[in-house]
């Protein structure tokens, strides 16, 4: 064998140098390529959120159309046996006289007596609101973000396991939560991303990011009626509400209508409160949010 060829076959291999070149190019692209596919897959799942919020808002109309309202509450107090009491303030009375107002026929009571006998039949002795079985005799207060699933939604289905469907309202005149009769719901909610974050039996509709619920907030039907009683109806999830800086003095975007608010990619919520022109960043809570008031995140607000 000539020199030449022994040469010539040595050359046929890559050197130690060239295989870690080869290696860290790879490196690179693979890395370039996860990076542009996160980014495909956050752009999508942002699309989603902005027309989930825009279905949302519609099914938000068309209840109110349904039932002749006005708003739809992001507070209220539900009692399944109807034994409100009006000395306990205004969220009671008022709890009281929305439910009136959408379903004229039920026996509800203000002077704290319930109008059904003692019991826990439902039907016969009360509403079953949260589709449990049983009638409770302790109120619950719903925040917005249950509220809009409560009352788009209809009666909580418990599925097993903390999975949820939503069952729409009966056409009952008397009883919304008989379920022999279950119409289909305002908005048809997804039952993979419905959680009872706080144990109600009343689940909250998460974001496609699957973590945080979409927050809502109500003017209950009045110019800048937001925290109509006096503390956010989000407290839990730690916002409140938007205002325009610009006011004058305290003027809320959306101002007779609702806020809907998503936590966005980096999961945390914003505080709420007055929006500075400009003065949001995509790095601090709420620089992602995305909302019904705004074309796209908050951080692009007032540019």
């Amino acid at each position: 064998m000539t020199t030449n060829a022994v040469r010539s076959r040595g050359r046929e291999a890559f050197t130690l140098i060239e295989l870690l070149v080869v290696i860290a190019i790879i490196a690179v692209l693979v890395g370039l390529t996860t990076a542009g596919v996160q980014r495909v897959r956050v752009a999508a799942k942002r699309a989603q959120i902005s027309n989930e919020i825009g279905q949302l808002s519609t099914a938000v109309g068309v209840f109110q159309r349904d039932k002749g309202v006005t708003f739809i509450p992001s507070r209220i107090m539900l009692r399944e046996r109807m034994d409100y009491v009006s000395a306990n303030g205004a969220l009671e009375i008022d709890s009281a006289n929305y439910l009136k107002q959408v379903w004229s026929h039920l026996p509800i009571r203000l002077d704290g007596v319930s109008p059904y006998p003692a019991g826990t039949v439902p039907g016969a002795n009360g509403i079953d609101w949260n589709g449990d079985g049983v009638i409770s005799p302790n109120p619950v207060i719903l925040e917005g973000d249950q509220c809009v699933v409560f009352f788009l939604g209809g009666i909580p289905r418990p599925q097993g396991g903390g999975v949820f469907a939503m069952g729409g309202f009966s056409n009952n005149p008397v009883n919304p939560a008989d379920a022999t009769s279950l119409k289909a719901p305002t908005f048809e909610f997804p039952t993979s991303r419905l959680k009872d974050g706080r144990g109600q039996g009343y689940p909250s509709f998460l974001d496609p990011f699957g973590v945080q619920p979409f927050a809502y907030f109500s003017s209950f039907g009045a110019k800048n009626g937001y925290n109509r009683y006096g503390s956010s109806d989000c407290a839990t999830l730690g916002l409140s509400p938007y205002a325009d800086i610009a006011g004058p003095p305290v003027n809320y975007f959306q101002p007779t209508g609702h806020q809907i608010i998503s936590a966005g990619y980096n999961k945390q919520f914003g505080p709420g409160g007055l929006l500075l022109s400009g003065g949001l960043t995509e790095a601090l809570p709420g620089g992602d949010d995305l909302t019904n008031f705004h074309t796209g995140q908050l951080s692009g607000y007032g540019n």
